[in-house]
């Protein structure tokens, strides 16, 4: 555990320092309207609002512009940003939305701007009102009023999206594409020539996992075992679907990663216990237990890509849902006393319906031809309350168990390995 972590630290710190030098296609519009192709520098950062450093190809130079050199830049997967005026100076400003009425980002702050004026903010605010004399906050939406009301007034389609609207990229793009679609001069954005309109690209992948995992046994009364199991490895490796959600226009960097995985495992234990009572007869006590767990893992991670020139690193975490689908189990005892053997056998495991589960993976994302990428993952699963529950024993089916109950809790953890491809 503490290695992962150590190893999540050290690529975010190599994150850092490559973060500076990472460029991808796109181009520059230079002030004369002439458009450069070539590899512009990508950030997420406040940099990206103060300068733009492009170079035409991975071998030449890099010349840095400031936003009073460029009218603006972008990017192949539409993310453009525009040269605009901004308390007395030019900074870099994000286009989310351009024509007629262009939504404008700055600093995590959302603006609009209408032909050459200055941009407006779009603000929302909390207001303290009075209902039966006791304080509540309101959210005062002034930027539905600014937009509805004022800059927006001629095209009433875009008063029922604006009643819903909420300061968002999901929300106030909508809006803006229905009011520049309705106007009759409606322009295409002044920017991003190289601009797509996909919000959401979705990735999907097939693969195969290798599971080894552990189960920690921890019991006084019914099975008398302190031990940690290990999961016999199947020759074989489990399928595995896996579905990348992420959007360009908003951040390449982040995405969310899901789909499932099938994985069967099996958790075997045996041990022997000879000793000699009072009366100087030798007692032997065999135990064998044995699981089979079949189940599905449905983890909904959120995924960070770090910079990379062709092979992408990237780092994942999030929650993961462990669904029980069936279960073997039994625990054995054989007590072998003055030649007589008892032999005692009932199920001590009753899996958890759903358990829920933390995971961190690490992976490798590798460009292949087109669309078509392929992966290698490999990914730490812990569950925060282990996988089982207790239940009660049948009293006429397992007399010699009356008053216990099946193990609960049951600490478990996992390392999955991963490789397939991704489909775009």
């Amino acid at each position: 555990m503490i290695r992962f972590y150590l190893l999540i630290t050290l690529l975010v710190c190599g994150h850092i320092a490559l973060a500076q030098r990472e460029y991808r296609p796109g181009y520059i519009l230079k002030p004369s309207g002439d458009t450069l192709r070539g590899l512009v520098r990508y950030t997420e950062n406040f940099q990206q609002a103060l300068s733009c450093c492009y170079r035409a190809d991975s071998k030449a130079p890099v010349t840095c512009y400031q936003p009073i050199e460029l009218k603006g830049y972008g990017f192949a997967t539409g993310r453009a940003y525009e040269s605009i005026m901004f308390e007395g100076e030019p900074v870099f400003m994000q286009v989310l939305a351009g024509g007629s009425a262009t939504l404008l980002k700055h600093q995590q702050q959302y603006y609009v701007q209408k032909g050459l004026s200055a941009p407006l903010r779009l603000e929302s605010r909390d207001t303290l009102v009075y209902r039966s004399g006791r304080p509540y906050l309101s959210q005062n939406r002034l930027f539905v009023s600014l937009l509805g009301d004022q800059l927006m007034g001629d095209c009433p389609a875009v008063q029922p999206l604006l009643a819903k609207a909420t300061l968002r990229d999901v929300d106030l793009i909508p809006v803006f594409e229905v009011y520049n679609l309705c106007r009759a001069d409606a322009k295409p954005a002044r920017v991003a020539p190289l601009a797509v309109r996909s919000k959401v690209y979705i990735s999907a992948g097939f693969g195969a996992t290798w599971t080894l995992s552990t189960l920690s046994l921890a019991s006084t009364r019914l099975v008398e075992i302190d031990a940690t199991l290990r999961s016999t490895q199947p020759i074989t490796p489990q399928p595995a679907l896996w579905l990348i959600l992420n959007t360009p226009r908003i951040s390449e960097r982040f995405a969310l990663q899901t789909g499932f995985s099938f994985i069967k495992e099996h958790f075997k234990y045996s041990s022997a216990v000879v000793s000699d009572n009072a009366s100087g007869y030798r007692e032997t006590v065999h135990k064998y237990l044995s699981l089979r767990l079949q189940s599905l893992r449905i983890p909904i991670l959120v995924r960070y890509n770090l910079p990379g020139q062709r092979i992408m690193p990237y780092i994942a975490a999030g929650p993961s849902l462990l669904v029980a689908l069936d279960t073997e189990n039994t625990f054995t005892i054989e007590r072998q006393y003055n030649q007589i053997i008892n032999t005692y056998r009932y199920p001590f495991f009753n899996p958890t319906p759903v358990s829920l589960s933390i995971v961190g993976a690490l992976g490798l994302k590798i460009p292949i031809t087109g669309k078509l990428s392929g992966f290698c993952e490999g990914r730490y699963e812990y569950a925060t309350d282990g996988i089982a529950e207790a239940s009660t024993f049948d009293s006429e089916k397992y007399p010699h168990a009356v008053g216990l109950k099946s193990l609960s809790k049951l600490p478990y953890q996992a390392m999955q390995f991963s490789f397939g491809f991704l489909i775009r």
